[in-house]
């Protein structure tokens, strides 16, 4: 990972791509404007905040870091009074002028401008300058407006106006203000740092001027997010001032813009938290609702367009995230198609409420519970990622139904075991149980009983063991006559069993006791075994292709295992094992039984005989001898 600062440029190593931000890489002369932002009423004339940020113009010999011009004016910003940076913007240096530099300086305590509107009367425009300042013993600037040292590192200082009227960020120690016409409405950025200790200027007039870079210390990569008030004050700027334009002040102004950005996506106000329906909220959901620009799409600065003329903005706009964006595009924003959560309560809804609004979703009322509908998006948003999704209305919210549901929201379980096939899955289907439909796709281990996890399509046989008076299902495989269950027999005066047999946490004894190897031999009655190396070597020896296509065939329908269909009644189920303790599971997610010789482990894709011995706890299934 590495940190490159470039003028007019930031580039950053990510973990996984380079990402490129702020516009003019690696052009030494003044930076364009490639989203040509004085056409959306955002200032056009900005230069670029971080422009020869590094400390000082080697190539020049200015002293203590200062940048020089053509003329050999020195310009060194330093913090005034209030951390703010201030300066005669029509004089030959800025405030702050190093110590024996030439040159006429002069210095606003307060961090206001001192031109006193000067260049509006003359009808020119004042450009904003940037430099950097060097570290300095002193700290605190000369009454004078000469500094005895320089106040900042890397402090920058941008101002653009074209009435001589600037609005500076208090306590700031690097600010940006932007107008087009009039005042700015006072709503600048405000530094904003990393843990590298490197400051990142926000500035809503430049389209990627939102941006902060935060180091993940986790991860040990960059992330970059944009401020969700930066991002609030850039969708509003040329509404507020067109409104300036028309007479509001420019705290009406802003106040008026907010309200319409808000209500354009806020549907419904009530459903807001209290204390929370400000930027800083709501910026988190229009950080994705209204896309920023990149690799030439203009979403963001349409928006600010359309807004500005103080208009209803159209459906397809209002909806422009949940369209078909391109997937190289998509990878800039937060969520591909946009995720319905965000960091706050406040920005899942506002999202929420969008995306209700676009697909002309209604409340999820007591008239609509537990109704599924159709999402419909077009053709008013033709590319609609959601259009022909459902969504199911349950407890006052939509959401899309799970399979289970929708494929069993019109069938009765009223019979337990019932089972209705899969409309989407082959050979997947739902069984019923006390009232409640269950898929067969996971392993229903611990939900449902023994006896359903037997093939409805078999004929069973059955054994009664004369010792305890318990029956079990039987089937026939390979000419032999297994169990089709595992044995359940426990005495508490056979010293075989006394200590080597348990039930497992969580199932107790509902599929079958567990018996250390030395003891498994005695779990079987008179007339049964344990299954031989020889019963199974079958299974052992076949190859990966020939497994996967046999191995679902000896497990359950309701294991979980993929495509079980449990051919020959073996009706194997995925289960796992005691350690030596008695106390935990283990080897869990087999088909697992004792053979006289070792433990059979059964999967998907093979099966493989363990022979040591670990102290451990597992099932026995017996063969007819």
């Amino acid at each position: 990972m590495g940190k490159y600062l470039q003028k007019g440029c930031l580039v950053f190593v990510a973990s996984v791509f380079w990402v490129s931000l702020a516009s003019g890489c690696g052009d030494d002369s003044a930076s364009a404007d490639p989203q040509n932002t004085s056409e959306l009423g955002l200032s056009s004339d900005l230069s670029d905040a971080s422009a020869d940020s590094n400390s000082g113009d080697s190539s020049n010999g200015a002293p203590n870091g200062a940048s020089e011009d053509s003329s050999g004016n020195t310009s060194n910003n330093t913090s005034a009074g209030n951390g703010t940076s201030a300066g005669n913007s029509s004089g030959n240096a800025s405030s702050g002028t190093s110590e024996g530099a030439s040159g006429d300086a002069s210095s606003n305590s307060s961090g206001k401008s001192s031109d006193n509107g000067d260049n509006a009367q003359s009808g020119t425009s004042a450009t904003s300058t940037s430099a950097t300042s060097t570290s300095a013993t002193s700290g605190n600037s000369a009454g004078d407006g000469n500094s005895a040292g320089s106040t900042s590192a890397t402090s920058t200082s941008a101002t653009s106006t074209t009435s001589g009227n600037t609005s500076a960020g208090a306590n700031s120690s690097s600010s940006v203000t932007s107008a087009s016409s009039g005042t700015s409405g006072g709503f600048g950025g405000s530094g904003v740092y990393n843990t590298f200790g490197t400051e990142f200027t926000l500035d809503p007039s430049q389209m990627q001027g939102c941006i902060m870079i935060t180091d993940d210390y986790w991860n040990r990569t960059l992330v970059g997010f944009e401020d969700p008030v930066c991002v609030v004050d850039q969708l509003i700027s040329a509404l507020v001032d067109t409104l300036v334009n028309r007479g509001d002040s420019p705290e009406v102004a802003k106040e008026k813009a907010t309200e319409k950005l808000y209500s354009t996506f806020i549907t419904d106000p009530s459903e807001i938290p209290e204390g929370s329906y400000n930027a800083a909220y709501i910026g988190t959901a229009l950080i994705e609702l209204v896309p920023r620009d990149t690799l030439g799409y203009t979403y963001r600065s349409d928006f600010i367009k359309a807004l500005a003329q103080d208009k209803p903005i159209d459906k397809a706009m209002r909806c422009v995230s949940f369209t078909d964006l391109p997937s190289i595009y998509a990878s800039f924003l937060h969520g591909h198609p946009i995720s319905l959560g965000a960091p706050y309560p406040t920005g899942a809804m506002v999202k929420r409420q969008t995306f209700y609004y676009c697909g002309e979703v209604p409340a999820c009322d007591d008239a609509h519970q537990d109704v599924i509908i159709t999402y419909m998006c077009k053709p008013d948003i033709p590319p609609c990622l959601s259009d022909g999704n459902r969504l199911l209305c349950q407890n006052g919210t939509w959401a899309p139904p799970t399979r289970l549901y929708y494929e069993t929201h019109n069938h009765a379980c009223t019979v337990n075991n019932t089972r209705i096939p899969s409309d989407s899955v082959p050979g997947a289907f739902y069984v019923c149980h006390e009232g409640k439909w269950y898929t067969s796709e996971t392993n229903k281990l611990d939900t449902l009983p023994q006896e359903y996890f037997f093939n409805p399509d078999l004929s069973y046989g059955t054994m009664t063991d004369p010792r305890d008076g318990k029956q079990y299902k039987t089937t026939t495989y390979k000419n032999q006559v297994w169990m089709a269950q595992n044995i359940d027999y426990y005495s508490e005066t056979d010293t075989h069993l006394k200590d080597g047999a348990k039930c497992a946490p969580f199932i107790e004894c509902d599929y079958g006791r567990f018996y250390k190897r030395s003891a498994a031999k005695y779990a079987c009655p008179t007339g049964w075994r344990l299954p031989t190396q020889s019963d199974v070597s079958h299974l052992v020896d076949m190859t990966y292709t020939d497994a996967n296509n046999y191995m679902p065939k000896l497990f359950s329908q309701l294991s979980g295992v993929r495509k079980a269909s449990d051919d020959f009644g073996l009706s194997i189920l995925k289960m796992y094992g005691i350690d030596s303790y008695g106390t935990s599971t283990t080897m869990s997610g087999y088909g697992l039984f004792w053979l006289d010789s070792g433990l059979l482990l059964l999967q998907n894709t093979n099966a493989r005989i363990q022979t040591t011995d670990y102290g451990e706890y597992f099932p026995v299934r017996c063969i007819k001898e």
